[in-house]
């Protein structure tokens, strides 16, 4: 039975969302092979993030890997933390915002009028970060990712191709972790 994209989505965001709920280091997102066209690919970054003496936060990555699967619909969405995708120019393609994977929502109660509000966690955390790597079914030329909360940079990432460059029929075969 083949599900509709807007199905495979969601299902995709809710196994995401429940394997980091429960602290899970690897997860499915929607299944691979013939049912995911070739173009369609996310990469998925595995992290600890803590916090130094300043409160700034110090992520340090674990892993990297390409899942050919549809990823959550994330361009546009705004967050505190930016990641962006640049191409082999160096120009931005795509960005969405992120939560600081640190903090904790403590819910509000809107009858009190008392707002939601955030702690931070005081150990560090592990995150996996899925960067849908496709917008419709065609493939971003990515060379580049990169992780800001504000000027800070976080992180950054570089592809590997192998066969040369996309102009040249390069094909993605993962990313390399860079100095910020």
């Amino acid at each position: 039975m083949m599900r509709s994209k807007s199905a495979r989505l969601l299902a995709a965001v809710a196994t995401v969302l429940g394997a980091a709920a429960l602290g899970l280091g690897r997860y499915v997102l929607t299944p691979g092979g013939d049912t995911v066209p070739p173009n369609v690919a996310v990469a998925v970054f595995s992290y600890v993030v803590a916090t130094d003496g300043t409160g700034q936060p110090l992520l340090t990555a674990t892993g990297s890997r390409l899942e050919r699967s549809y990823g959550p619909d994330v361009f546009g969405r705004p967050g505190p933390w930016q990641v962006t995708l640049f191409d082999a120019r160096g120009a931005p393609i795509a960005s969405f915002g992120v939560r600081d994977p640190r903090l904790i929502e403590l819910q509000g109660n809107p009858a009190r009028e008392i707002p939601a509000s955030y702690v931070t966690r005081p150990a560090p955390v592990t995150w996996n970060l899925v960067v849908p790597l496709y917008h419709g079914d065609q493939r971003l030329p990515v060379t580049a990712i990169e992780i800001r909360a504000g000027d800070q940079v976080l992180s950054r990432w570089g592809a590997v191709l192998a066969g040369g460059s996309y102009a040249a029929g390069g094909q993605l075969q993962g990313f390399t972790s860079l100095p910020p």
